[in-house]
């Protein structure tokens, strides 16, 4: 018995467009890569950052590397220059404040050199009655007597300060010196040291000295105040000599 079906046999299909199996294969299967081509993801703020942004994303290139070296030796210079300054400004200002403290210590031992002293106490011997011959000898006598005194108070009381102001000049003298680079140079002071003072750089703000007196070799109290006085001005001593 042959049971009747509503099925169609493919044969009464409608025919199908040539090359539909074909486009329906595209449409499904993801697209390829075609050998030898290579795919970059551009992300947007790179993108809007321009040759910034590639830069960044290339930190390893040797662009990138010498850009960042010039940066870091561009810094380094600049630190570098701005404690420089920081140390010049600071010396000044020890060298300042050093010649002012030496300059209280100088005049407090000229106070003490020129205090008069103690008057001694009157003996019988001078209470006693003497002539008006005698009392002129001894007032001409006490005339010569205080000019004396008052010509070695006068002296002692410029002593002092001319040794300082002589000091202070060589030093300033010594420093422009140490300034200009030059390895030697010799020069005159008057005042006090009264002499010609060989200098000798022998390091970085270092030098050596050597004084030569017109009237002899200058005093161990003027020499002692030079070398403080150096020293107050971040000025290294090496050697100091005296002639």
């Amino acid at each position: 018995m042959r049971v009747p079906s509503d099925s169609k046999s493919p044969a009464d299909a409608p025919p199908r467009a040539p090359g539909s199996f074909q486009r329906t294969l595209h449409a499904v299967a993801p697209p390829r890569v075609r050998p030898g081509l290579h795919c970059h993801l551009v992300l947007p703020a790179a993108a809007g950052r321009g040759a910034r942004g590639l830069r960044a994303a290339r930190p390893g290139s040797a662009e990138g590397l010498r850009l960042v070296r010039s940066g870091l030796h561009a810094e380094a210079q600049r630190l570098g220059d701005v404690r420089s300054e920081g140390l010049g400004r600071s010396e000044q200002r020890d060298g300042q404040r050093m010649a002012e403290l030496i300059s209280r210590e100088l005049r407090r031992e000229l106070t003490r050199e020129t205090a008069p002293s103690p008057l001694p106490e009157p003996t019988r011997h001078a209470e006693r009655a003497q002539s008006p011959a005698e009392l002129g000898a001894e007032g001409d006598t006490e005339g010569l007597a205080v000019g004396g005194a008052g010509a070695r108070k006068a002296h002692a009381q410029d002593a002092p300060e001319a040794r300082a102001e002589a000091a202070l000049a060589l030093i300033e003298r010594i420093e422009l010196f140490v300034r200009s680079q030059r390895p030697a140079m010799a020069l005159s002071v008057g005042g006090a040291l009264a002499a010609t003072v060989e200098v000798e750089r022998t390091g970085p703000r270092e030098v050596a000295l050597r004084l030569t007196g017109r009237n002899g070799p200058p005093a161990p109290t003027a020499l002692t105040e030079l070398r403080a006085a150096l020293e107050a001005r971040g000025l290294r001593l090496r050697s100091l000599e005296a002639c």
